[in-house]
């Protein structure tokens, strides 16, 4: 009867860890809201406009095959960049269990920023430098853990004075049988005393931050026997934000 109970706390426990995390993804998504209402406006909008020139066109008289065509292309084309964009967004909101298997932490990365750029159109161009790295991890878990450093590299370098482009950067390889991600930024960066709070539930320097991200990212890592980190970036201005995990086949 006692170990019925105990699967029972246990199984609560684990329910509402799954609910936290579809919650932060949510949040995050919410958090992006204007700029995907942004990224998404631009295909409408060209769609908009190939379909009134042909109407146009057709109404005119301009009948020849090769104008219609290609706009009629065009808005095939922008039509699947948008189904794209709600497709990847659809992949990472889903609520599901847990799932872990085998993965190149560097793919988990490219899909990460494939995703970030098409929910923040306006964002700096994010450099990558990705080898492979394959772990033992959730794959959606990962993606919204990396997403969530990204988004936070980005607001640290929104305010970059004109003589200091923004740039943001994505490291991943393998390090003395761990795989090794981080998020480089040239933002302000923060204080030792700020970095040892930073992964503090509900601490936070953005204006109308919550404070979770970071802290749930913080769960994550360490349930797949890893570790987050925070150090200045190279060069002394802006922040490195990352994590270490066990390479597959490697011990915890």
């Amino acid at each position: 009867r006692a170990a019925a109970n105990i699967g029972q706390v246990i199984g609560r426990a684990q329910a509402q860890q799954r609910a936290l995390d579809h919650l932060a993804r949510l949040g995050i998504l919410g958090e992006m809201a204007s700029m995907l209402a942004h990224e998404l406006n631009q295909p409408l909008a060209t769609i908009g406009n190939f379909a009134r020139g042909i109407v146009r066109m057709i109404e005119g008289g301009r009948t020849q095959p090769a104008p219609l065509v290609d706009a009629a292309n065009e808005i095939s084309q922008q039509a699947e960049r948008a189904a794209g964009v709600l497709q990847r967004i659809r992949g990472f909101a889903r609520k599901r269990p847990a799932e872990r298997g085998a993965v190149d932490l560097a793919d988990v990365a490219t899909e990460s920023i494939a995703l970030f750029r098409g929910m923040v159109p306006d964002a700096p161009a994010v450099q990558a430098d990705l080898h492979p790295s394959r772990v033992r991890a959730d794959r959606l878990q990962l993606e919204q853990v990396i997403l969530n450093l990204l988004k936070n590299a980005y607001d640290a370098t929104r305010s970059q004075p004109a003589d200091a482009p923004a740039q943001v950067r994505v490291e991943c390889a393998p390090a003395a049988g761990h795989a090794r991600l981080a998020v480089v930024d040239n933002g302000s960066g923060l204080g030792d005393a700020d970095r040892e709070r930073l992964f503090e539930p509900f601490f936070t320097t953005k204006p109308q931050g919550l404070g979770l991200g970071l802290a749930i990212s913080l769960r994550v890592i360490e349930s797949h026997g890893g570790r987050l980190f925070a150090d200045a970036a190279p060069g002394g201005r802006g922040l490195a934000v990352g994590f270490l995990l066990p390479l597959e086949g490697a011990p915890s």
